[in-house]
């Protein structure tokens, strides 16, 4: 059978009415802390009308306190000091700010160490790190108006429109405009497209400075595409069904399936649903899952499924099932290169951009923005800006610390400076840095789609469960799906 859906059966298809998960890297990050204190599917497109190590110290200099509890004077912050961890700010040009371990001994913490060297004329900031349950703490300390820290340094993307709504999130837009780092006051020209400065934007307001963004790609075992005779990644999910359906023979005496499926939206499925469609959200900002497009993406999932052509596992289950070699590829963040790296080496695992629906079409891919954050009722809150304008800003030694480090783990950076530096000339980057190309084509996660994500993610998986398992039909299940995002979404709108 073709590839997708054969025509008879579309034809039968009515067109439904319109209407969290940082993965296996920052999962298992987690518990270490917290135990520790034959139709193509361009043809069907034009007929219708997209626990991992942990992270590197990078030029570590001081091990972090923890945020979400008092901390003993005698253990050592991640920025010089004079005031004991545990204790608040005496002076309001010397702040704590917070960041997860992984983010500071990747380099935020030798960039907060740099600021205070570099920019003493701002202020001294004390790095703390982040723990289990921060996130209550702070809103309480809000609400007394006693709060410890100014800002944070990561908002994953799917938590950024939560963080506004619960009152956890400053509009910066004013003290951007009086900041004494130059690119402050630019940020609609600072990065490389345009479209990051607008994933920014909510009601009006900038809420949120970048810390890296991240373009899905494909992380693939070469020895396994050799195999089936293919020297580099297929362009097209018609070539790479030919490509699987080579493969299988070969390497299933030792259980390897072509292809692994995380099951979250935002790896494997959304990053393919980019590549069928140009704009996969709605004007609601929900993933386009009652569309045409969604529907071929999906039965063509699933009959790579039933054909022992693919597999699908929770995510955490997706890296081990990746690392122990039972499939050839997936889509995702750059963490599967990495990952398949540790294990195997440079010669065995490579990426690629994602293969595309349609040749003719621009490529797409997904990308998302990972973000840090002002607290309202900060102690300084231009201070805090003014922190994580230079350790993610466009140039100098204090952004460069950062950036160099975040590529290193899953991230890209945002601004072309970095990019030409960090990535162009790396020889183990190249993958990361053809994929960047593909982001101008692309659509960027906004902040109203990030709060509609998190709602689809929550309702979706247990219709698409039974879709895989055979037991209701795509249409059926996505018509129940949706009625339940936007009974949600409306509560949220109350």
């Amino acid at each position: 059978m073709a590839l997708g859906v054969c025509v008879g059966a579309w034809q039968r298809w009515a067109v439904l009415p319109r209407g969290t998960a940082r993965g296996r890297d920052l999962q298992v990050e987690r518990r270490r802390i917290l135990q520790s204190g034959a139709v193509s599917i361009g043809a069907l497109l034009a007929a219708c009308g997209e626990a991992a190590p942990q992270a590197p110290a990078i030029g570590k200099t001081a091990e972090p306190t923890k945020a979400s509890a008092p901390a003993p004077t005698a253990a050592p912050a991640l920025a010089p000091t004079t005031a004991p961890a545990a204790a608040p700010a005496t002076s309001s040009n010397k702040i704590f700010t917070m960041v997860d371990k992984t983010w500071a001994d990747l380099g935020m913490l030798d960039a907060t160490v740099r600021f205070n060297q570099e920019r003493a004329d701002l202020g001294n900031v004390t790095l703390e790190e982040t723990a289990q349950g921060w996130d209550t703490k702070v809103l309480a300390q809000i609400k007394e108006k006693n709060l410890r820290w100014s800002g944070h340094g990561y908002a994953a993307f799917f938590d950024s429109f939560k963080y506004i709504k619960a009152g956890l999130v400053a509009p910066l837009d004013d003290y951007l405009k009086a900041s004494k780092v130059g690119w402050g006051g630019k940020q609609k020209d600072s990065y490389f497209t345009s479209r990051i400065y607008d994933a920014l934007q909510f009601q009006g307001k900038q809420y949120f400075i970048p810390m890296k963004a991240n373009a899905h790609l494909v992380g693939y075992r070469e020895d396994y595409l050799q195999m089936a005779g293919y020297d580099k990644f297929p362009g097209t999910w018609d070539d790479v069904d030919k490509m699987m359906r080579k493969m299988k023979p070969l390497v299933a005496k030792d259980e390897v399936m072509p292809m692994g499926i995380s099951r979250d939206l935002f790896r494997t499925i959304g990053t393919m649903f980019t590549t069928f469609i140009e704009k996969p959200f709605d004007d609601q900002g929900v993933l386009k899952f009652d569309s045409q497009e969604w529907f071929m993406l999906l039965e063509l999932l699933k009959k790579w499924k039933d054909d022992g052509l693919a597999r699908l596992d929770p995510n955490a289950d997706h890296y081990d099932v990746w690392q122990k070699g039972k499939f050839a590829f997936s889509l995702g963040s750059h963490s599967l290169v990495r990952t398949g790296r540790q294990i195997w080496g440079t010669a065995k695992v490579k990426g690629a951009s994602p293969a595309q629906a349609n040749a003719s079409a621009p490529a797409r891919t997904w990308i998302h923005i990972d973000s840090g954050f002002v607290f309202p009722g900060a102690p300084n809150p231009q201070l805090a800006t003014d922190w994580l304008l230079s350790i993610l800003g466009p140039e100098g030694a204090i952004a460069e610390r950062w950036w160099r480090g975040v590529t290193t783990f899953s991230g890209q950076p945002v601004h072309q400076n970095w990019i030409d530096k960090v990535l162009k000339d790396n020889k183990d980057l190249v993958e990361v840095n053809d994929v960047l190309k593909l982001v101008p084509n692309s659509q960027i996660i906004t902040l109203p789609v990030a709060g509609a994500y998190a709602i689809t993610e929550s309702k979706i998986w247990p219709h698409l469960d039974r879709f895989f398992k055979g037991e209701t039909g795509i249409k059926d299940a996505m018509s129940t799906a949706r009625k339940e995002v936007d009974e949600e979404i409306a509560k949220q709108l109350k």
